[in-house]
């Protein structure tokens, strides 16, 4: 039988974003927890990397300000948001990685930006809070516990600012899932399907959400408009 086939449906974890039993499933050779009330797919504590293996392989990621290719993938992420946040607003940057060239984009174009990362820029993301944005680019699936890290951020943004999250969705068969290349990533540990994202919202407070582009959505907080449903834009 495929392991991707495999579930240990006798086990169960407490899922990590909204604390349902969720039963424990295999792809290869890891164990995580899916869970059928928010969809989450977590990977098991004994498979996570210690510290020191998660900041050398944060070290490893070519994000450097000198790559046009990775400019423009920023930029998609900027642009997305210029709309939903006024000028000069206040930005967070959560989990700005070792080099902060998102920050710097945000800064350039007019905004006062905090970038706070628990390896590299490790002072108190609260100092200048509450923020307009709250930008988590591609650090929610590094999140161990995802629930906390979400109700976290919800204190660290006004109560009706903007909370931009980048990530893929996971897919929802197990094959697919156990054929993905994005779980493969040492660093990856918790991933998010459609299912999920209304979870997100409420841990956050959010009126509304849209995705947009497919790999990044938007929480809008204390406003409730057409897009509290998922909205799409690809």
């Amino acid at each position: 039988m495929p392991a991707s086939d495999r579930s240990r449906n006798d086990e169960k974890y407490a899922c990590p974003l909204c604390r349902a039993d969720a039963p424990v499933i295999e792809a290869k050779d890891k164990s995580y927890s899916r869970c059928a009330r928010c969809g989450l797919i977590a990977l098991l504590p004994g498979f996570r990397p210690g510290p020191e293996t998660e900041r050398a392989r944060y070290l490893l990621h070519r994000n450097s300000p000198g790559d046009p290719g990775f400019l423009r993938f920023l930029g998609t992420f900027v642009d997305a948001l210029l709309p939903h946040v006024p000028p000069g607003a206040s930005v967070l940057d959560y989990g700005s990685g070792p080099d902060p060239v998102l920050a710097g984009l945000f800064e350039a174009r007019g905004f006062a930006v905090t970038a706070w990362d628990p390896f590299f820029a490790p002072g108190d993301p609260a100092a200048n809070a509450p923020y307009d944005l709250v930008i988590a680019h591609e650090t929610a699936e590094h999140f161990f516990s995802p629930g906390d890290e979400f109700r976290r951020i919800a204190s660290l943004v006004k109560p009706s600012g903007t909370v931009a999250v980048r990530t893929k969705l996971a897919p929802e068969g197990k094959e697919a899932f156990a054929r993905w290349w994005y779980r493969e990533d040492s660093t990856h540990v918790s991933f998010y399907t459609e299912r999920s994202l209304p979870w997100v919202a409420a841990i956050l407070g959010a009126g509304s959400f849209a995705l947009a582009g497919g790999d990044t959505v938007i929480f809008r907080l204390g406003r409730a408009d057409s897009a509290t449903s998922l909205s799409t834009t690809r």
